[in-house]
C-alpha cells in the first residue's frame, strides 16, 4: 500500500514532510525530477541525484532508425556518464526526440567534447546540453 502524506506550499515553495523525504532517500540539496500531468493536476516526484551530482539536461533530435539509442548510450557509457532519467518519442518515420538527465561527476569529458562525440555518431540532427546547478534546476510556480 502506498504511503500518503500532506505537504504545504508557502510563498511558492513546496515543503514535504521529513518522513517522506527519508522514505525517498532525499537528503539536503538532492535533485528530484517532477513529472507533471497538467490535465489531471497530478505530479510524481522521483529522486534522481544527490548533492554532488553534476546534472546535465540533454535534448536530442535524432534519426529514427534501429540502433540510434544504442549509439548515443555508447557515447555516454564510454565517457563514464550516468543516465539518471531518459524519455524519448518518435515524432515521425524519420525523427526521434530524446531527453535525458545525466550525471557527469565521474566523467573527464567536457560538455563541448560530449557534444562533438554525439554529433560524430551520425544519428544526431540537433543537440542541446544544459548544465544545471541548484539555482537553474529550480523554478517557482509562477515561472511555469
Amino acid at each position: 500500500m502506498n504511503h500518503y502524506a500532506i505537504g504545504k506550499v508557502i510563498d511558492n515553495t513546496l515543503y514535504l514532510p521529513k518522513d517522506v523525504l527519508s522514505m525517498m532517500g532525499i537528503n539536503k540539496d538532492a535533485y528530484v525530477l517532477i513529472e507533471v500531468d497538467r490535465h489531471d493536476k497530478e505530479a510524481v516526484v522521483t529522486r534522481i541525484g544527490s548533492a554532488d551530482t553534476e546534472l546535465v539536461e540533454m535534448n536530442l533530435i535524432l534519426k529514427n532508425m534501429p540502433g540510434t539509442n544504442a549509439k548515443i548510450d555508447t557515447v555516454l557509457g564510454d565517457g563514464n556518464i550516468n543516465i539518471l532519467f531518459g524519455e524519448g518519442e518518435a515524432i515521425d518515420d524519420e525523427t526521434y526526440i530524446s531527453i535525458k538527465m545525466l550525471d557527469m561527476k565521474r566523467s573527464d569529458m567536457t560538455i563541448s567534447e560530449l557534444c562533438t562525440k554525439l554529433r560524430e555518431t551520425g544519428v544526431v540532427y540537433e543537440v542541446e546540453l544544459k548544465p544545471l546547478d541548484k539555482a537553474s534546476a529550480c523554478h517557482h510556480v509562477e515561472d511555469f
